[in-house]
């Protein structure tokens, strides 16, 4: 294992915060990260830190505590101080024009969590293969809520992740066999319709409060869009 060039951060920090969603880059930079940590460095001390949306099913937090317990990296479990259902009510269902919920459910709880932090790095499971906009992303940066920011998988495949894995015999998250492209997120703003029908069978008590919320907006407004036309989970319910 070659150590890299932005090491020192990690070196001159107490701690080093790992952003962990549960999903396979995360888990990737987490175990990498700390293989680093072990290898190269005296300090600092590691963290695996996860935001509860509000808006995810409860299995991504039994994951996330499960897959930290698993790989001995404490958990820091963060929560928005008002939680999805209460922001919809106020706001409305997010859209891609308007996504309060990245800012309001993940950002802000880091955020305010960090204000009290001192002498920290932050780590996350970003790739440069995930966008265009990712493809121009450096390996570090100060991002202008939490500070110095690593990418430690910036330049990494698909293939290389999932060979990461693979070789450190690591859970994976269940998401990924039922077809999800994330638990942890169910605001619509990029949910596809088949994921929705796949939640009713998968967790009936989640995908209820989800019809209520959207039964509770006066606006009338469906809770997802596809193409362009409305799509309301209550009609998955006529289709059973």
């Amino acid at each position: 294992m070659q150590s890299p060039k932005w090491l020192e951060h990690l070196r001159e920090a107490e701690t080093a915060y790992v952003l962990f969603s549960g999903g396979k880059d995360s888990s990737a930079a987490l175990v990498y990260t700390k293989e680093l940590i072990e290898k190269f460095c005296e300090s600092p001390r590691l963290v695996a830190l996860h935001v509860n949306t509000t808006a995810g099913l409860p299995a991504v937090e039994n994951f996330s505590a499960e897959f930290c317990a698993h790989v001995g990296v404490p958990l820091k479990v963060l929560r928005p101080e008002e939680d999805y259902f209460t922001l919809v009510k106020r706001w409305g269902v997010p859209r891609p024009r308007a996504r309060w919920c990245c800012f309001h459910l993940k950002i802000e709880p880091i955020k305010l969590f960090l204000e009290g932090q001192e002498n920290y790095v932050i780590l996350d499971g970003i790739r440069r293969e995930e966008s265009r906009k990712r493809s121009e992303y450096p390996p570090t940066y100060n991002h202008p809520h939490f500070g110095l920011v690593i990418h430690p998988i910036i330049d990494w495949t698909k293939e290389n992740v999932e060979e990461f894995i693979a070789s450190r015999a690591l859970p994976v998250n269940p998401a990924y066999d039922l077809g999800f492209s994330s638990w942890e997120c169910w605001c619509g703003v990029f949910k596809r319709k088949c994921e929705f029908e796949k939640l009713l069978e998968v967790d009936t008590d989640f995908f209820m409060k989800l019809v209520e919320l959207e039964d509770s907006l006066r606006s009338g407004y469906a809770y997802a869009y596809f193409n362009g036309e409305p799509f309301y989970l209550r009609d998955l319910l006529s289709d059973e």
